[in-house]
């Protein structure tokens, strides 16, 4: 490897782009999927309802969304938890399931992912109120489940046995090390 400015000259490249990829690798690939999947449900249901708020030739968020749109978004897809807590009903005899709080904390991360990409901040008062009924939501949700309406483990993924059983053989048959001791 050349050394000093002759691998300067060889491996120069531009240092905004450098900036701009550093940028892009703060989210993970999978987590960008999942933000990703989550974008299209709010896309398509902001088309729906909201059709100023997506840009006709991209299909994409124009951001800054409106404070109401996207409160109305949230409103929607917390509304299965509020019906099942407002009529005291089981979540499975819902029209729809609730949505883990995990979940729903999930599209606020991909919103503010998508705000992120293009240099933008959620205007923090919105923050603040989205926060707020995301807050509430898991109160709902916990409340839920201390009735007996929703499962206790719904929005939680299982460890199978075989799975266990796997990571209890590699945990099991690992030898600790044993470190030298120096006599003086």
């Amino acid at each position: 490897m050349p050394r000093g400015r002759k691998r300067d000259l060889e491996f120069s490249t531009d240092g905004a782009a450098v900036a701009q990829a550093l940028q892009s690798k703060r989210t993970n690939t999978s987590t960008k999927r999942t933000y990703l999947s989550k974008i299209n449900v709010m896309t398509a249901w902001l088309a729906l309802h909201y059709p100023n708020t997506i840009d006709d030739d991209t299909k994409q968020l124009r951001v800054p969304l409106a404070k109401e749109a996207i409160l109305s978004f949230f409103g929607h897809i917390c509304g299965p938890a509020h019906a099942c807590d407002r009529d005291n009903v089981q979540s499975k005899d819902c029209s729809s399931a609730p949505l883990s709080a995990s979940c729903i904390w999930g599209y606020r991360s991909a919103l503010v992912d998508v705000y992120r990409a293009k240099l933008l901040e959620l205007d923090p008062q919105l923050d603040t109120e989205l926060r707020r009924v995301l807050e509430g939501y898991e109160k709902v949700i916990n409340s839920l489940k201390k009735r007996g309406l929703m499962k206790i483990n719904e929005g939680k993924r299982q460890l199978k046995l075989s799975r266990f059983e796997l990571l209890a053989l590699k945990l099991m048959t690992i030898r600790p090390v044993k470190k030298a001791v120096r006599t003086p």
